[in-house]
């Protein structure tokens, strides 16, 4: 069900501002991109994404915890905000774990 004053009624889309969200897609004015996190493709708004911005929406609450690799390159958690993503590009996630001695 649409809903009241979204603009598409009856298609099942909600306007957003300028842009149709649908189909799980994030979009600014109407633009989107994919990247593939830890082995899986992943859509994001192609307005200018940072490295931290998808650390964030991957649910990692502190990211100085995990490493990050972008295109097989590690990033040094200093530069995660300042780290635009592309098109295409390989991000994976690397959780330290902890473990005992034998």
């Amino acid at each position: 069900m649409p809903l009241p004053g979204s603009g598409v009624e009856g298609t099942g889309r909600i306007r957003s501002k300028n842009c149709v969200l649908q189909a799980g897609w994030p979009c600014h004015g109407g633009k989107r991109m994919e990247i593939t996190v830890n082995g899986v493709a992943q859509p994001i708004a192609a307005a200018e994404p940072d490295l931290l911005s998808v650390l964030k929406s991957n649910k990692i609450e502190d990211p100085q915890m995990v490493a990050v690799q972008l295109n097989g390159q590690f990033v040094e958690s200093s530069q995660y905000a300042e780290t635009i993503l592309s098109e295409g590009d390989v991000v994976e996630f690397l959780y330290f774990m902890g473990g005992g001695s034998r």
